[in-house]
């Protein structure tokens, strides 16, 4: 396999780990009596990463 190749497997392997991670905690440290997150709300975290929390937490601090 070409360099490129396996620096491009290991990116998305660590992308893949700390969105997860990232959605994990998220959802850990949410309150019980809170607004609670859609499936699609879940789905596009852990896509989009920090930039979809941003808009979360924009829309969150805003409902309160």
């Amino acid at each position: 396999p070409r360099p490129l190749n396996i620096f491009v497997n290991v990116a998305l392997i660590f992308t893949v780990l700390m969105h997860g991670m990232q959605l994990a905690l998220l959802k850990s440290t949410l309150p019980k009596d809170g607004p609670q997150m859609t499936t699609a709300e879940k789905v596009r975290i852990f896509l989009f990463g920090v930039f979809e929390l941003l808009v979360w937490q924009k829309k969150f601090k805003v409902k309160k």
